[in-house]
């Protein structure tokens, strides 16, 4: 078989098993980037509560759990953390908006999802 063909029937091939698709490169691509936003929130969290120096106090862990679980792990938490930017974070806030979540309540989030953020870099 002539190397055109070999190369035809390998596009046929990763056609037919979806390789090429969007949904898989994402995949894979999470995959190669490393760690979720679920993960880091949870390595994030656990770090928070034991460090020696300024530990949150359990009112605000809890808080803060409350809303990784109801808002930013559903929406975020398989992406990787380097995935994470303005463009998925404005889509979360019109998701919100559309739930009646106020403005105020809606920068208390994104400011936990910071703090996550900014432990991972």
């Amino acid at each position: 078989m002539g190397l055109k063909r070999t190369q035809e029937a390998s596009k046929r091939n990763n056609r037919w098993s979806g390789a090429d698709t969007e949904k898989h490169f994402r995949t894979v691509e999470a995959v190669n980037l490393g760690v979720t936003f679920e993960q880091q929130a949870e390595m994030f969290m656990t770090n928070s509560q034991t460090r020696k120096l300024d530990p949150i106090k359990p009112a605000t862990a809890k808080t803060w759990e409350i809303c990784l679980k109801k808002w930013l792990n559903p929406h975020l938490g398989k992406m990787p953390v380097s995935a994470v930017n303005n463009l998925v974070l404005k889509g979360l806030v019109s998701t919100m908006a559309a739930a009646g979540l106020s403005p105020p309540d809606s920068q208390e989030l994104f400011e936990a999802g910071k703090a996550d953020r900014c432990f991972c870099d």
